[in-house]
């Protein structure tokens, strides 16, 4: 190729590309751009934590009560407590995005958030082996696909690693508290059923095919749990009072584990901390 020729050909080279570098160009400005100006609603505690471990809190502009982890997180303005919000308040602080729980908030909300114009994203966050999936979908929801990949994978191998070191564990009958005044307690799907079976625990009450549902002192007794998980929410939580009924295997050998319900209750990073404690406790036990 001579050297006029070689000229030409790049001449030529660069009008074809220049097209396609403008496009490229405008893309990554457009996608500048929705960052900047990506505004967030959360509408369950939980997911503000996601978008939190995320690295995208500053982007949320409201979010529901209780939503109080991260610490940052109580600066944060309020569109209602759960079960009790309204399209119009959400709509007042503009947003971009909002994240719901499905099956948490109500279908009509979320219609008319999706009427109005705005993006939902919705997650079950209720299978213990999805939430890895679940994060990276709201990663890419709020353009930060990388960082849920990871946070995904890392939650993903903390839970299989768990699994594999207790699937062989022998099994220790366990009562889950779920609330005190009425009695209740968990079984069949629920996130805290699929947490016993994974530690290597028997709910005294698997056979039940309800998620939550109240339960007698008089049933308790019958199938005597080795151990009872306690959480307590609070110093107004009037945890239900064991001591009284020694004849319990659980209370004569003081196997009672108090715990966070933050880190059982909420399907998020925090609640991998939760899992491995009790894990820990019940193995001691055996």
């Amino acid at each position: 190729m001579t050297f006029l020729r070689y000229i030409l050909y790049r001449r030529r080279l660069h009008h074809l590309m220049w097209p396609l570098l403008f496009l490229f160009s405008v893309k990554v400005s457009d996608a500048l751009a929705h960052q900047s100006e990506l505004r967030i609603v959360t509408l369950s505690p939980h997911l503000v934590e996601w978008v939190a471990s995320l690295g995208a809190l500053d982007k949320v502009v409201a979010t529901v009560e209780r939503s109080d982890y991260p610490k940052q997180a109580l600066s944060i303005p309020v569109v209602g407590r759960h079960g009790s919000i309204s399209s119009e308040r959400i709509l007042s602080f503009r947003p971009t995005l909002v994240l719901a729980w499905e099956g948490g908030n109500r279908a009509q909300l979320l219609a008319a958030l999706n009427k109005a114009g705005v993006r939902v994203v919705s997650v079950p966050s209720r299978d213990l082996d999805a939430l890895s999936s679940e994060i990276e979908q709201v990663g890419i929801a709020i353009g930060r696909p990388e960082q849920g990949r990871v946070l995904g994978q890392k939650f993903n191998q903390r839970v299989r690693a768990l699994r594999h070191r207790y699937k062989q564990a022998k099994p220790v009958s366990v009562l889950y508290e779920m609330w005190s005044q009425p009695l209740m307690t968990v079984a069949h799907e629920s996130m805290i059923q699929q947490m016993l079976e994974l530690c290597g625990a028997r709910n005294i009450f698997a056979d039940v095919a309800l998620d939550y549902f109240q339960v007698s002192i008089a049933q308790v007794l019958e199938r005597n749990p080795q151990m009872i998980i306690q959480p307590q929410s609070g110093a107004d939580y009037a945890a239900y009072p064991w001591h009284k009924f020694p004849q319990l295997q659980a209370v004569r050998h003081q196997h009672i584990l108090s715990i966070s319900p933050d880190l059982l209750h909420r399907p998020t990073v925090r609640f991998l901390s939760g899992l491995e404690h009790v894990c820990g406790e019940i193995d001691r036990v055996r």
